[in-house]
């Protein structure tokens, strides 16, 4: 099985940093890139083409229409909008998001998010 293309977007290096952390546990996905604002990660996601962005809702140059040229661009791409705001929920989802987490959930929520959307069945790595 091919691993799953993961990029994060989000301000907020400790976050960034989070995600990747809890996302490297998993043996069936390879973190391809991060960003930290809409500039960046539109420019990124032309070539790397992931099969998943996880991306902060309030990301600094992000508007609800750039999620709608994002389908455009990247229409295979299960879209997670993160947010520290859950009655962001309905509009990221309403703009084109797959799905939606709350940054203040536990790391588990995004892993069975990303399991969900992608119907696959992760795997965790033992990490001694």
């Amino acid at each position: 099985m091919n691993k799953l293309k993961i990029f994060i977007a989000d301000d907020q290096p400790c976050v960034r940093k989070a995600v990747r952390l809890t996302l490297e546990r998993m043996n069936d996905l390879a973190i391809i890139g991060e960003a930290c604002d809409a500039i960046d990660m539109l420019t990124k996601l032309k070539s790397l083409r992931p099969d998943v962005l996880i991306m902060d809702w309030e990301l600094p140059g992000l508007a609800g229409s750039t999620l709608y040229g994002l389908r455009v661009i990247l229409p295979e791409t299960t879209i997670i909008a993160l947010s520290s705001r859950p009655e962001n929920q309905r509009l990221a989802l309403g703009f084109g998001a797959n799905g939606f987490v709350n940054k203040s959930a536990p790391p588990e929520t995004l892993m069975h998010t990303m399991n969900a959307l992608t119907h696959r069945s992760m795997q965790a790595v033992a990490v001694s």
